[in-house]
């Protein structure tokens, strides 16, 4: 005989929905991430950095490959030959890399592993038979402290390989810690077919330090120079060769001395994120884009190298050599960035 307070008994079947779809929702908005672009809420998002790495690691598996480049780099002491960049001075001194990267683990639960990839010798390479020959990978943990809230520390080029003695592989060697926080403008809409444009919606911060490829340009040549010393080759104590100046020089790159890490992004909306960072070095400014909303691909425009400091030859303080200047890596102007990532979740 079913009693006749039965419903009233019984905890309310609407509630328990709502209870539900509430529950749902809050682990649907959870903020994870590839290797610089967003997931969240079963979709990729725009990137919230261009060079400095973010707090939020993968969920599940992820995976992405894409590119990076600029129309010239510093240290290879062309850009000052190219006050203005053309088609022609991109194709003779721009500089590109293939990224791709894997990430997997629960960082709300535990924590979540990225492996990245840099692989060099992609422009100007196939005549010399060392096309994509240069390999660098990297590792890092990161882990959830709330929705919105991820630290990571880890490497980026740690470990070198790909041809004889890896020469084909020179980026430095960096280590690092970000904590990234998203700050929410605009609540998102409760109703699930809401699909209207959220206008400046999200503001993420992200703050950390980071050494190797993260210092002012002035310290890495100081540290070159130290090395070269410390080898013999600087004073001439010993008669190094190339491949004993290429060491010394390439140690200089590596790791040494920390420096502070910050980047704002605002989400102008979910598929457009403009980027002010700082790198450690110098001062970049890009757009994140993503052209469609059901693809996880981004492509992310910028302009670098904004604040003339030691990239420009200004307030330059090398410690290991008080009389030296610079020499030619030096540039007279901004310079153009470009990144593209095509990422999947399994």
């Amino acid at each position: 005989v079913v009693p006749l307070n039965k419903s009233i008994e019984e905890p309310n079947v609407l509630d328990r929905g709502l209870n539900i779809l509430a529950n749902t929702n809050s682990i649907k908005n959870i903020t994870y991430g590839g290797f610089r672009d967003l997931y969240r809420g079963g979709r990729w998002l725009p990137s919230i950095s261009t060079t400095v790495p973010m707090g939020y690691g993968a969920k599940g598996v992820m995976a992405g490959f894409g590119f990076s480049g600029s129309d010239c780099t510093i240290e290879s002491k062309q850009c000052i030959n190219h006050p203005t960049p053309t088609i022609t001075s991109i194709q003779e001194i721009g500089e590109a890399v293939l990224d791709s990267y894997i990430g997997f683990g629960d960082p709300l639960n535990g924590v979540s592993v990225l492996i990245s990839n840099i692989t060099q010798n992609t422009i100007r390479q196939g005549q010399s038979g060392k096309y994509l020959g240069g390999n660098q990978t990297g590792v890092s943990i990161s882990r959830n402290i709330g929705p919105d809230t991820a630290i990571k520390i880890g490497t980026e080029g740690m470990i070198r390989w790909g041809g004889p003695r890896n020469l084909d592989s020179d980026r430095p060697k960096s280590a690092f810690g970000v904590i990234s926080h998203r700050i929410t403008l605009r609540p998102e809409p409760t109703d699930p077919f809401d699909t209207s444009t959220r206008w400046f919606s999200d503001l993420y911060l992200t703050v950390g330090v980071g050494n190797g490829q993260y210092r002012p340009l002035d310290q890495v040549i100081s540290a070159q120079i130290q090395y070269a010393k410390d080898a013999g080759c600087w004073d001439g104590r010993r008669k190094c060769n190339d491949m004993q100046w290429r060491d010394a020089f390439l140690k200089g790159t590596e790791w040494g001395n920390y420096y502070p890490l910050g980047v704002l992004t605002l989400a102008v909306t979910d598929q457009a994120h403009l980027i002010t960072e700082w790198w450690g070095r110098n001062l970049n400014v890009s757009l994140s884009l993503q052209p469609f909303k059901e693809i996880g691909w981004t492509i992310t425009p910028g302009v670098g190298n904004l604040i003339p400091n030691s990239d420009y030859g200004n307030n330059v303080n090398i410690p290991a050599c008080r009389q030296c200047d610079m020499g030619e890596a030096i540039t007279t102007r901004p310079l153009f960035y470009l990144r593209s990532m095509l990422n999947i979740k399994f």
